[in-house]
């Protein structure tokens, strides 16, 4: 409804439209930007740079922030600044980029700093494409980045400059610019995809002027795809990547830098371990590396790549070949062997109280792999690595081991090595008796069993024989005969020559 003009001009006051159009120019005025004139004379006066050749402003005017800080809400004002500087080269020039910020603070527009920005050089001769191409190839995962650079087959073609490489010189050191290549990439299992790719590299050099020295993939370029090729799996698999042939390289220099050796013919895994053994006590690192990179099976191999250690097999040489300066000093040049299998041995350190193992895989004509190594040391600073290390070895042997091959001599009242029960240790008993299955066994303490579970070897202790006590803490422990007058009570020595008589029912072997 229109007003009539009694209400029109009670509605319309002259003095109320002029009040609410001051308040809002005030307002207004009250709100307006820092001008870009005083913005400009700030950033002129706000420093004493005598390397300064201009200053501008870039960029459009933005609007006011609402934002906050220190949990009250202000109102700030940014404005984006360019900075032309000199350097100390004649020619080279710095330009900087920022921003500066204003804060509306106490009805007025306040100064409030200068925000980090980025910054460029122009005047600096860009490399040669003959630099870049060697710094490049140098470093081709740095280049492509370490999941492309598993994935490239063969060899990069058209490697140039991009059409517009975009110079972009960060420091006096270091410029970034585009690139194209062309190459042929593992999509999946079956498919190999040829692709032109334009990318951004950037080049690092210690200083002004110096060789590059590095690289760094920006990221992800502008990819055209030339075509796929399916090949089978196998096929695929064979096909070398840029990662592997450059391993391959490196495990080639590897391998021509370590000592030649020649493995010999092993009619018998014993044969294999006493050689090993040998390497272990007298040669060096190199040497033991060397032998073991032409032994282990190939379970310690790439499967791709047949000369290059998996991760399992550059733990195994490191290990052994770190453990083996320790191991020459707790270990005798003729060991004495603990258990012997086939394929396996192991054998025990000077004093018996611990052992090394290996297995070994008969390859055919004369060649064994070797499939497992376990050695045992002690810290060389530990007690018991100065122990051994001061230690001198005796001669000596196990009982069970040199009567193993012997002939049962299985008459009533013959003395035996028999295992008790499913104990894991050999006592001294006789023979008592037979049944359909076994023997019947009087042992030393007076106690008897019926068929032993284990084979029974004919007795025999000669001074030199490996036996195991228990001493004054119950602790069992390594001895050695001394002197057995065929009674019941030997002398058994330790390997500081003390001796100590014992009973014959209180010996135990294994």
């Amino acid at each position: 409804m229109i007003p009539s003009n009694d209400n029109f001009q009670k509605f319309y006051n002259p003095k109320g439209v002029l009040m609410l159009l001051g308040i809002l120019i005030i307002g207004t005025v009250s709100f307006a930007q820092p001008s870009d004139a005083s913005i400009l004379n700030k950033l002129k006066t706000g420093g004493n740079n005598p390397d300064l050749i201009s200053i501008s402003l870039i960029g459009e005017r933005p609007g006011i922030r609402e934002e906050v800080e220190n949990n009250t809400k202000v109102f700030n004002f940014y404005r984006s600044y360019k900075a032309k500087m000199k350097t100390e080269y004649p020619g080279v020039t710095r330009t900087y980029r920022g921003m500066i910020k204003y804060g509306k603070r106490l009805g007025s527009w306040t100064y409030i700093q200068k925000l980090v920005g980025d910054e460029s050089y122009e005047g600096i001769p860009n490399p040669t494409w003959g630099e870049i191409e060697q710094t490049l190839k140098g470093n081709m995962k740095n280049t492509f980045g370490s999941a492309l650079y598993a994935q490239i087959v063969g060899e990069i073609s058209d490697f140039k400059l991009a059409n517009e490489p975009n110079w972009h010189w960060h420091s006096m050191s270091s410029v970034e610019f585009m690139v194209t290549a062309t190459y042929s990439q593992k999509v999946n299992y079956t498919d190999l995809e040829k692709i032109t790719e334009t990318f951004s590299i950037r080049l690092y050099a210690d200083a002004y002027k110096a060789p590059w020295n590095s690289t760094f993939l920006r990221g992800n370029g502008t990819k055209v795809s030339l075509g796929k090729t399916t090949y089978s799996k196998d096929e695929l698999a064979s096909m070398r990547t840029l990662k592997q042939i450059n391993i391959e390289q490196s495990t080639a220099i590897e391998l021509a830098n370590l000592p030649s050796i020649e493995i010999p013919s092993y009619s018998n895994h014993t044969q294999l371990m006493m050689h090993f053994h040998s390497l272990l006590m007298t040669a060096e690192g190199p040497m033991i590396e060397a032998y073991l990179r032409k032994t282990l099976t190939s379970g310690y191999f790439d499967s791709q790549m047949t000369t290059v250690l998996n991760d399992r097999g550059v733990k195994l040489v490191n290990k052994v070949v770190a453990l083996s300066v320790r191991y020459r000093s707790q270990y005798c040049t003729d060991p004495q062997v603990k258990h012997t299998q086939s394929n396996m041995i192991e054998w025990f350190n000077k004093d018996a109280s611990t052992n090394s193992r290996v297995a070994s895989i008969d390859l055919g004509n004369g060649v064994r792999g070797i499939s497992e190594i376990s050695l045992s040391v002690n810290n060389t600073d530990s007690e018991k690595g100065k122990v051994l290390a001061e230690m001198s070895c005796k001669t000596r042997t196990n009982p069970l081991l040199r009567m193993k091959e012997s002939k049962l001599n299985s008459v009533m009242g013959a003395y035996v090595f028999c295992r008790y029960g499913t104990s894991e240790w050999y006592y001294v008993g006789q023979i008592n008796g037979a049944t359909n299955s076994g023997y019947k066994i009087k042992w030393m303490d007076g106690s008897s069993s019926n068929e032993p579970k284990s084979s029974l070897l004919n007795y025999d202790l000669v001074s030199g024989d490996l036996v195991y006590v228990k001493n004054s803490r119950g602790n069992v422990v390594a001895r050695w005969i001394s002197e057995n007058n065929g009674t019941t009570i030997v002398n058994v020595e330790d390997l500081n020559g003390k001796q100590t008589s014992v009973h014959v029912k209180d010996l135990r072997f294994k």
